[in-house]
């Protein structure tokens, strides 16, 4: 019998991450149920769905509910271009267009969109993994290079939001209500000069919240890809779980191997 994992995926995307649990899922014996999710960006809405999910919505919602989910929808911030939320003048003709989607991702994966308006409450406990790779474009070297400072307004300083909702749970929450490991990827230029201290605070306070941390630097090309693609990886565990599981943080970082896929093959 396969063991369920639980995921909440916060900046969820297309849902890379979940879709990379499924791909070892049956070696692991595991069954992956997403159990919330945030993303308020559209079109990786609509994706995540042809991706993830059967695309019929009344499978999920009653028809005869449309108006109300409507209005609910109307209360969230949605974005068409993953910068700013869409006008109150245009929101109508926006959820029309869209609503098959927004409302499979609500009600099937429980999205609540717009992780500014997101309450530890509006999030299942127990969960297995919760994933929070918030946005990179501060933070790369093809951006203006913001940084992700503390209510700074930029994208990549969303990250603080995630610590107040692990925050909320650690003050609301018995210890083994809270997750069990969470994971973040980003560009390598998180552990830059310019971001490091910023880094380094955050993996303090999880030490605070009752998480040990480690981060990773892995290139995908030590791992069968063909493309050079650096990224960095923090994984964090809840202690009291490691105590229970006896974990221990992997050495991916010595991890090189040659198979790598030929391009010619993968076209």
């Amino acid at each position: 019998m396969n063991k369920k994992v639980k995921l909440f995926e916060a900046f969820a995307g297309i849902g890379s991450q979940y879709r990379a649990l499924n791909n070892i899922s049956k070696k692991k014996h595991w069954d992956i149920e997403v159990v919330g999710m945030i993303e308020w960006f559209i079109p990786a809405i609509s994706a995540y769905i042809e991706i993830h999910s059967d695309t019929n919505v009344n499978k999920y919602v009653n028809s005869n509910k449309r108006e109300e989910i409507k209005n609910k929808l109307k209360n969230k911030n949605l974005s068409l271009d993953s910068k700013k939320p869409i006008s109150i003048s245009n929101k109508n003709k926006v959820i029309d267009q869209w609503f098959n989607y927004l409302a499979i991702s609500m009600y099937k994966y429980n999205n609540t969109f717009d992780i500014t308006q997101t309450s530890y409450l509006d999030i299942a406990k127990n969960i297995d993994i919760f994933t929070y790779s918030f946005p990179c474009q501060d933070l790369s070297n093809q951006g203006k290079q913001k940084g992700m400072n503390k209510n700074s307004g930029t994208r990549s300083g969303l990250l603080w939001e995630v610590e107040r909702i692990i925050t909320e749970m650690h003050i609301n929450w018995k210890n083994n209500e809270k997750p069990k490991y969470l994971l973040l990827e980003n560009v390598a230029e998180i552990g830059n000069k310019k971001n490091l201290p910023n880094l380094n605070k955050w993996i303090n306070k999880l030490d605070d919240l009752g998480y040990e941390s480690k981060i990773y630097y892995l290139n995908a090309s030590d791992f069968g890809s063909s493309q050079n693609r650096k990224r960095a990886y923090g994984l964090s565990i809840l202690k009291s779980w490691k105590k229970k599981v006896n974990f221990q943080f992997p050495d991916l970082e010595n991890i090189h191997l040659k198979n790598k896929k030929a391009i010619k093959n993968i076209l």
